[in-house]
């Protein structure tokens, strides 16, 4: 079945954002970024892209390289909790992001 929230991940191009799990970034950039936003504890593979598009940088995937997480949630209980975590910081990136493009 196909994931249509993360399609883009099956393609290779220009995209908004990636998972800072696959990412990888020179550290000129990084620094010219300002980092990664420490008072987010999630979603700042996110805001970290939406700053550097800002900057001019293009955000690129790939779907020839992949990343593998051996370790899944054991119980529906755990999925859930995990994906409440993982939308904690969603609003507030995006918040920041808006603002960002109305500037």
């Amino acid at each position: 079945m196909l994931d249509l929230l993360f399609v883009k991940r099956y393609s290779t191009g220009e995209v908004d954002w990636v998972p800072t799990g696959n990412m990888v970034m020179n550290r000129k950039t990084f620094i010219s970024v300002g980092g990664f936003n420490e008072e987010l504890e999630t979603n700042e593979d996110i805001d970290i892209c939406f700053r550097a598009k800002k900057l001019g940088c293009k955000i690129i995937a790939s779907a020839e390289t992949s990343v593998i997480n051996l370790r899944p949630p054991e119980s529906l209980k755990r999925i859930f909790k995990k994906e409440l975590w993982h939308g904690k910081e969603a609003f507030r990136v995006f918040w920041a992001d808006v603002l960002i493009a109305n500037e």
